[in-house]
Parts: C-alpha cells; structure tokens; sequence
C-alpha cells in the first residue's frame, strides 16, 4: 500500500489553500476531489468581491482558474477520485478510492457542502437532469434552453440566478418567505439585473413537463403550476463531513482535530459560511495542525 505524506481531500478554496501551506512547510500534500478540479462551490458564484487582493471582483470561474493556477506554482494537481475512509489509528489513516488504497500520515477533510433537497414529490426522478442544485451543472445541461426556476431565498440562491442571467438564461426566483434573505449588496445587484422574483410561493411537487419541468407551488392564491426549463434548488447545504467521517457534525464545530492526525477545514467545518476567506484562513490552519501532528511541534 502507498504511504501518503498528507492527504488533502476536496479541492475548494480550504483543501487548495491546506495542500499549498503544507508543500510551504515542506510536507508531501496529495489533493483530491471528486471532480478532479479546483474551485469548489466557488467556481458557481457571481462574484468574489469581499476577498483581498484582486484589484476587481472575480467571476467564480475565474477564482477557480486561479486556485488551479496557485497549485501548479507549488508543483500540486488535483487528482480525481471520491474517496472513503476505511481504517484509521493514532499513526495513520487508510483511505480507499475505486482502484487503490493509500495510507495517509495526516489527513485534511475539506469536502464542503451537499445540498439540501426540496423534499417534494417528483424530485428523485429529475434530479441530475432537469433538476440541479449548482449552477454550473445545470449550464452544462441546458445552455440552449432559457427559463429557469430558482427556489430559494437565501444568498446562495441569489448569487446562482445572477449567475444564470449572466450565462443569458432567464431566471426567475420563488422565495417562500416574504422577502429574500441576501446581502444589501447582493440585493443590490439583483434590483440592477432587474431579476425576477416572487415570494411567498412554496414548491409542492415537481414533474417532467415534454422537454422541461413543471413545479406545482402554493401561494396566497392558491395553488398553481409554473413551468420551465429547469429547475435550480438553492434552499441550504450541509456539511459533507459526516459523509466521510461518521460522528462528525460539521455545522461550527469548535475542534479541528476529529482524531489524531485527521483535520478538518472550510465549510465542511465551519458550517455554512461560504466565505472565500474563512475557507483559505481554515485550510491554513488544519495545514500547521497537521504540521505540528507530523513533526511533533
């Protein structure tokens, strides 16, 4: 079995920042994600604004760009694969992918976040196909099309359906409060986009509606059905920590160390804090952790 140095896992702005801090201290970082690129969650923003040092705000694609290009200068790529926690002691961790085992002397968990789910009727079938839960997918999948239902009202919502209008979609936002919960400045943007949006609406179900998507909801009205060409869910992410190691909660946990030689970082740990800074300031510090768990600092 190969012996790992380090072992970073999840490429977003916490596992870029973790494995380039430890290839600084001299450690052997390996970086994996199951997308096999850099960025994360980021690489669907709008934009990165309130992160210090770009003279302009980034695109997320482009902060994705620049954290694949921050790696390659420390010499580090990311590998492909998803990846399951198999054994672990004081001394080591085994982790498994679809063709290899390895055994990691540290190990950094910066997976992020999952989606939640609507948790409506009709969603396990269009799911991945006419129903996505990030930007970036569903652009993918239906660059010809134009009208897409954003449900959710919150932040990360916002962002995508700005993103979306950007891509020259046609977004519109169901919000099932009486008002979205985003940023002044993010609402800001909205209001100059002019982007559609419509509270107080409840999804109820969804169906396949010829090629697109019908969403019945419940509003002061009553209940109707809208139609579209897809469907993006933005109504909260959880940790995947527990995903990867179970008894982890994730959501603002105190403690960095899950176990010896085992460190988590960005989101995953945090919470749902989906800041670009926190993240890279909380893989800096599970990189000393591990360096200090190493070396016995």
């Amino acid at each position: 079995m190969r012996i790992v140095e380090v072992a970073v896992v999840g490429a977003g702005p916490a596992g870029c920042a973790a494995a380039v801090q430890c290839a600084r201290l001299g450690l052997v970082p390996e970086l994996y994600d199951s997308s096999g690129c850099a960025g994360g969650l980021v690489a669907n923003a709008f934009l990165v604004e309130n992160y210090p040092g770009p003279e302009a705000p980034l695109p997320g694609a482009e902060m994705a760009r620049r954290l694949a290009g921050h790696l390659a200068r420390f010499g580090l790529r990311v590998v492909k694969g998803d990846v399951k926690i198999v054994a672990g002691s004081n001394e080591s961790t085994r982790l498994a992918f679809a063709d290899q085992e390895i055994e990691a002397r540290a190990l950094i968990l910066a997976p992020g976040t999952r989606p939640r789910p609507l948790g409506v009727a009709g969603e396990p079938e269009l799911a991945g196909r006419l129903l996505f839960y990030e930007a970036l997918p569903l652009l993918a999948a239906i660059r010809a099309r134009g009208d897409v239902l954003v449900v959710g009202g919150g932040e990360a919502a916002l962002d995508y359906a700005l993103s979306l209008g950007r891509a020259g979609l046609r977004p519109r936002v169901l919000v099932r409060g009486g008002a979205p919960r985003a940023n002044a400045r993010l609402l800001g943007m909205a209001r100059e986009a002019a982007l559609s949006i419509e509270t107080g609406v409840s999804v109820v179900s969804l169906r396949r509606d010829g090629d697109g998507v019908a969403l019945a909801v419940e509003a002061a009205a009553g209940l109707r059905e809208i139609t579209a060409d897809a469907v993006l869910a933005a109504v909260g992410r959880v940790s995947a920590l527990p995903y990867l190691f179970p008894g982890a909660s994730g959501n603002g946990m105190d403690e960095m160390t899950l176990w010896p030689g085992v460190f988590a970082a960005g989101d995953a740990r945090l919470g749902r804090v989906g800041q670009v800074g926190c993240a890279v300031g909380d893989g800096l510090l599970a990189a000393a952790a591990a360096f200090a768990h190493l070396k016995g600092a």
